[in-house]
């Protein structure tokens, strides 16, 4: 699986395929559409937890399963 970006949470977001080529199903994922699987990170194959997208809803991630940080103020002109 490529990664796709970043959650606010700090966790990566992969997706869709899993191991082998094959599509991840949301029966695979927990309530906030992640998983824990072996993916490259940090230029090796590593088991840990990662959202995915996939094209069953809600697509993409449900909930944040770690503290999101907080997104920088507008700027005021």
């Amino acid at each position: 699986m490529p990664l796709d970006g970043y959650a606010l949470d700090g966790f990566g977001i992969y997706g869709p395929l899993g191991a082998h080529g094959k599509p991840i199903k949301n029966s695979q994922l927990d309530e906030c559409h992640g998983m824990t699987s072996k993916v490259m990170w940090v230029g090796k194959m590593q088991s840990i937890f990662h959202y995915v997208t996939n094209n069953q809803y809600p697509n993409t991630i449900g909930c944040f399963r770690g503290t999101p940080a907080k997104p920088p103020k507008p700027m005021q002109m």
